[in-house]
């Protein structure tokens, strides 16, 4: 695997803490009901629920992105309230994963998406949760389905996860003014998209301004990136599992 497995007893206790949105698995860690200062399981689920309800009202690509990965896979949200709570970078807010280390839901189906999500990310607004949700599940479970998560940088696994999740949170009509959105612009362009910047000023000058605009065009942008990403790794994948 490409990244941490949390290993989840595959007893009871796991299986009751098993829920079903939108075709989509949702799970509770273990022993997560004792924690104190956090947001309580039932309460994590129905946040959970909302932002999917939002995605799928609201962020119609994204949305048909997810239907297509149930179509291949098992899709499940994880809530871990102690989640990478030793750590200080981002991953402490959600990671993606390639399998729950419960034997009956990875063997359901050859591919499964797994989104993480930890204690702090609860705390933010519908709109961010959702944001959050569509980086994991379409960014990076799209990167999954089509075989190439484990070939490409961290920066670039980056860039075009957090391309989606702006695409979403513009769809949601979150203020591009707003602070964290400016915090995220930046990182995006000045960090993680850099890479892929710097191609498209060699090749693509007209595409390359994108990034200039108050308002980007995340989608249009992805689609660039996609041909970039072709080049990167020497030839177009074709969809299969990244395993």
């Amino acid at each position: 695997m490409l990244f941490i497995t949390l290993i989840f007893c595959a007893g009871p206790a796991a299986a009751a803490a098993a829920d079903a949105y939108r075709g989509i698995t949702l799970l509770v860690a273990p022993e997560a009901d004792k924690l104190d200062r956090i947001i309580p399981p039932p309460a994590a689920i129905l946040k959970i629920r909302a932002a999917l309800d939002l995605i799928y009202r609201k962020s119609p690509l994204n949305a048909r992105l997810i239907d297509r990965l149930k179509e291949v896979g098992t899709v499940v949200i994880v809530y871990d309230p102690q989640h990478a709570e030793s750590t200080l970078t981002e991953n402490r807010l959600a990671q993606f994963q390639t399998e729950t280390g419960i034997g009956e839901i990875d063997r359901r189906t050859p591919l499964t998406f797994v989104a993480i999500l930890g204690k702090q990310v609860m705390y933010r607004d519908a709109d961010e949760l959702a944001g959050t949700i569509v980086h994991e599940i379409v960014g990076h479970g799209t990167q999954h389905r089509v075989g190439r998560l484990s070939k490409m940088t961290l920066e670039d696994r980056e860039c075009e996860a957090r391309l989606f999740q702006l695409a979403s949170w513009q769809d949601l009509g979150v203020p591009q003014r707003a602070t964290f959105v400016i915090q995220f612009r930046r990182s995006l362009e000045h960090l993680y998209c850099l890479p892929f910047r710097q191609w498209m000023a060699k090749r693509r000058h007209a595409q390359a301004t994108g990034f200039d605009e108050i308002k980007i065009q995340p989608l249009e942008l992805a689609t660039a990136f996609r041909d970039y990403i072709d080049t990167v790794l020497g030839k177009a994948l074709p969809t299969s599992p990244d395993r």
